[in-house]
């Protein structure tokens, strides 16, 4: 940090709901001075505003509409290369990045700028899951218990050394929405919290024990899909109806039409609203799937 500056300023990397739910967090606890420490959010970086709706208005993302009310610079890149790097970051002289589900790899020309490096909100406790999508990965892999790290941003993904771990139960009727929003919650939380003592060195990243990673991959759309005559067993379809709500759902195709199952055991025809399976096998008496 400057030695004349009585602050340590802030670029906030972040684009859905859950990022500015964790910058609106950030914003009203750097209203006061943290441990003797005072923060300042001088820029936030998020994603271009994007066609939304069936009237496919421009809309802004959720941290850049959080960031407006704030009162805070913006910039919204297509791409993080070099020439946006050099006309924007350079000469910023922010002392810490903070990511939070931005939806971009940074790379290492960013990564060097600020002094205190770059902490990520990453919901696993890795080196386990690894990679786009760690919440479904436990979810379909019927795990208990998961948390979220607190770490510093590498070159290589989720690679980095973790400040901090906060382990937080799983429970059956979690969806990876729900999830997504309470893992993140309770990461920007213990960011908070550690953040003062990383600032002071009184705190020390350590190195995760790559031996132990586990890696995910990029949900896709068929990932959801299964056959509906051959149909995943009912432990494993509750799995799956949880890991892939709200995107991109269990689905299947039957009399030409697309079904979806989704929590809660309810059932969704193609041009129709959600009901419960009971309500629908009364409608659909000969639907192969009876229970999940």
């Amino acid at each position: 940090m400057n030695p004349n500056k009585d602050r340590t300023e802030v670029v906030f990397l972040g684009t859905p709901t859950v990022s500015s739910s964790a910058l609106e967090v950030l914003i009203k606890s750097f209203s006061y001075p943290l441990d003797n420490l005072n923060f300042i959010i001088k820029t936030v970086i998020t994603a271009p505003d994007n066609l939304i709706g069936r009237k496919q208005l421009l809309t802004p993302t959720p941290v850049a509409k959080t960031a407006s009310r704030n009162a805070i610079k913006t910039l919204k890149p297509v791409k993080l290369d070099s020439e946006f790097i050099s006309k924007n970051l350079k000469d910023l002289e922010a002392d810490l990045y903070i990511l939070v589900a931005y939806g971009k790899i940074l790379p290492a020309s960013l990564l060097g700028i600020p002094q205190f490096g770059t902490i990520n909100i990453h919901p696993s406790l890795l080196p386990k899951y690894r990679g786009p999508s760690p919440i479904q990965s436990a979810i379909l892999q019927g795990d208990s218990k998961s948390g979220v790290s607190v770490m510093l941003l590498d070159e290589k993904m989720d690679h980095g050394p973790i400040i901090s771990q906060k382990e937080l139960v799983l429970h059956p009727t979690d969806t990876a929405d729900s999830l997504s929003s309470n893992f993140f919650s309770e990461g920007i939380k213990e960011l908070v919290k550690i953040l003062p003592k990383y600032i002071k060195g009184q705190v020390f990243p350590i190195e995760q024990d790559h031996s132990k990673a586990t890696f995910t991959k990029l949900i896709k759309k068929t990932d959801g899909f299964f056959e509906v005559s051959t149909p995943p067993s009912p432990k494993k379809l509750d799995r799956m109806i949880r890991a892939f709500y709200p995107w991109p759902t269990v689905w299947t195709k039957w009399n030409d039409k697309v079904v979806k199952l989704l929590p809660n055991k309810t059932v969704q025809m193609e041009g129709k609203k959600p009901i419960f399976l009971k309500n629908f096998l009364h409608g659909y008496p000969n639907f192969p799937i009876k229970e999940f």
